[in-house]
């Protein structure tokens, strides 16, 4: 999901779904947050610079 430009209905079908809105629905729920919200802060997050 993070690494691919895949749309949510073809994510849905891909973890086993049959109703991307169901999908949805539950990605935001468990992530408090949308499906592209969270990849955005996900991949913010990868770009930072490792500490060292």
């Amino acid at each position: 999901m993070l690494g691919n430009n895949m749309p949510v209905n073809e994510v849905a079908y891909f973890c086993g779904y049959s109703d991307p809105n169901y999908f949805a629905r539950i990605s935001k729920k468990h992530l408090d947050e949308s499906r592209i919200k969270y990849k955005e802060r996900t991949i913010n997050l990868n770009e930072l610079p490792a500490l060292s």
